[in-house]
Parts: C-alpha cells; structure tokens; sequence
C-alpha cells in the first residue's frame, strides 16, 4: 500500500490494521512525516510487530518507482481540503497510477463528486469583478 501525503500516518495505520504486508507512505513536509512515528508509537504501532512500515519525506510528484521496485497493489490518498480538489488529489494520484500502480491495482478514493451552487452576491455592475473561467482540464 502507497500512502500519498502521508500526513499523520492513520491510513497507513489502517492498512496496517487490515493486513497489508507493505505499507509506505510519502509526505513532502519533513515536521509532518516525523510525526507519523510518534502516532504510531502513541496507538502501539511497534513495526517489529507488524508490516514493514516505512515513511519517506519526498514530493511524490518529482519521484518515479526505481529499477527494481515492485509496484504497489493499491494507492490511498486523503489529500482534500473543504472543496475535495485543493488539496492536490488529482495530479497526485494521476502520477501515482502512472508511476507506482501495479496494473489492476486499486486506488482509494476512486471518485469524488463535487457539488456547486452559482450565486449572485449583487454590488457592481463592473465586469472587472467577475471571475475568470476555471477549465475543467486543468483537474484531468
């Protein structure tokens, strides 16, 4: 199991848990990627006890899978904020297919529906305001 954006470890936790014999997680921010370990140590994750666990402090989206290293069996992500987009979970799982995905293998969350409502806040007839279209290609 590859962890994208890592952050505190719970999904790689929950692999874990679930039997996973691999579980790697990668998080680009170095205070975040120490911090799994000691939430690992606080839930009793001793990893002499369980998978082989491993944390790397790398930006997913400079890495490639290295001569040798087997592609994972499934990618987990919970790379959101409020919007389900802002976070970076789209380019970063379409790289993580592309590079570190074995063929069949399963990426969790498969799909994320966005709802959104246009509203008219009023005030200025002056167009300067408006918003400038966002392509939807940007997120594919």
């Amino acid at each position: 199991v590859l962890d994208v954006g890592s952050g505190s470890g719970v999904l790689m936790m929950m692999a874990n848990r679930a039997g996973a014999r691999l579980v790697r997680g990668v998080e680009r921010m170095a205070d975040l990627a120490q911090t799994s370990f000691e939430v690992f140590d606080v839930n009793g994750m001793d990893q002499q006890d369980h998978c082989d666990m491993e944390v790397v402090c790398n930006d997913l989206l400079k890495s490639h899978r290295g001569p040798g290293e087997a592609a994972y069996d499934v990618v987990v992500s919970d790379l959101m904020d409020f919007t389900g987009l802002g976070g970076g979970i789209v380019p970063a799982l379409r790289h993580a297919r592309r590079h570190f995905l074995r063929e069949g293998g399963a990426i969790v969350p498969r799909k994320l529906a966005v709802f959104a409502l246009l509203v008219d806040i009023g005030g200025s007839e002056d167009d300067s305001t408006a918003a400038a279209p966002w392509p939807a290609s940007a997120l594919l």
